[in-house]
Order: structure tokens, then C-alpha cells, then sequence
């Protein structure tokens, strides 16, 4: 999460573009540049072809970034509607609307609904809002369970998941198990595969 800074695209066709989110989602918090630069850097500088998930996508920055770099198809869904509504603008104002899809679902529900649309991804990005504490959060757990068990993941996928530097991710659950877990500042990202 981070402190309110300017947003910009630093990679792909949109480099240098501004996501205005200051003036437009007051007391949004966006992931650090650092850290976005460390998640692209994992997967993957060109994404053409790609399919991305941007669970919780709050500015959209992550997406967009995605979208920038080439990703085929980017779904942003957020549960909060002012957020939802942001990003939409966004996807229209930069014309993106072929490859872009947005929802104002609880994260649950879409996983649901991803699986029933037999949408598979190729990356999934999750940035629950962050619980400062040592152990697990619960959210985690569950978002965790629910994406082993979504057709959506495949062997193939990455999950990302976005969280404070003091929360203990597990090593596995069901059949996704912790690649690495890197830490920037008070974030931290720890990213999950699918056990062959």
C-alpha cells in the first residue's frame, strides 16, 4: 500500500502516461513503484498474450501496467464502487476497452464467475487491504483456498499477493505452494505456483 504519490506506467506502450488517482480516489493507497517494478521484473517484461487478473484493483495501476506491456485480456474488479468507476474511465479514456474488462464484485464472487467462464490466467495480482499483524490473515487464507480451487489457475499461472512485511504466508495450501516471498519497505510479495 504505500504513501499518495503520482502514479505513472514505467514499462510498455504507456510509459511515462499519469493515473490521476490523488484527485479522483481520496485516501486510495497504491503499491510502490519499487514493488511494481520487482512484480513485472518476476512476470514478465512483455505480456503479450497474456491473461491478467487484477483482484482488488483499486487505482488500476497494476492492470494497467499489464496492458501496457501488452497483456491480451486484463479483468480489474473491485468491490468499491467509486474504484470500480475510476478505472472504467480510465480503460475508456485510453481506449483499452477490447482488452480490458471491469467488475464491482466481492473477489469471492468473481473467482466464481471467472470459473464459470472458463477465463484461465496467466497472471493473478491480489492486494487485499493490508492487517498489520504477525501471523496469517485470514482473508489471505481464504483468497488462497479459493484460488487452488479455481479452475481459473492453471500450472502454468503466477498469483501474486501483495502484503504487509509482517504477515506469515504459508509455505503451501491445497495444490499452490510459496515460490519466494520478497519484501520492499513495510510490503511485501509473495508469489505462489500451482505443485506439478
Amino acid at each position: 500500500m504505500g504513501t499518495a504519490h503520482t502514479i505513472r506506467i514505467i514499462g510498455g506502450s504507456f510509459k511515462g502516461k499519469i493515473i490521476p488517482y490523488e484527485t479522483r480516489l481520496k485516501g486510495a493507497e497504491a503499491s510502490s513503484q519499487r514493488l511494481k517494478k520487482a512484480l513485472f521484473s518476476i512476470a514478465g517484461e512483455d505480456l503479450t498474450g497474456k491473461n491478467f487478473l487484477d483482484l482488488f484493483s483499486g487505482t488500476g495501476q497494476i492492470g494497467l501496467e499489464a496492458l501496457s506491456r501488452g497483456a491480451q485480456l486484463v479483468i480489474f474488479n473491485d468491490a468499491d464502487r467509486k474504484r470500480y468507476q475510476f478505472v472504467k474511465d480510465i480503460v475508456v479514456q485510453w481506449q483499452l476497452q477490447q482488452r480490458a474488462r471491469n467488475y464491482n464484485f466481492d473477489a469471492f464472487r468473481y473467482l466464481k464467475l471467472c470459473s464459470e467462464e472458463a477465463i484461465v490466467f496467466d497472471i493473478i495480482f491480489c492486494d487485499p487491504p493490508f492487517e498489520k499483524i504477525a501471523e496469517l490473515p485470514r482473508i489471505y487464507y481464504l483468497l488462497l483456498q479459493e484460488l487452488s480451487n479455481s479452475s481459473c489457475v492453471a500450472v502454468h499461472s503466477y498469483i501474486f499477493l501483495q502484503h504487509y512485511h509482517t504477515n506469515s504466508m504459508p509455505d503451501s495450501i491445497g495444490r499452490l505452494y510459496k515460490k519466494d516471498t520478497r519484501k520492499y519497505g513495510t510490503n511485501a510479495l509473495s508469489i505462489y505456483r500451482v505443485i506439478e
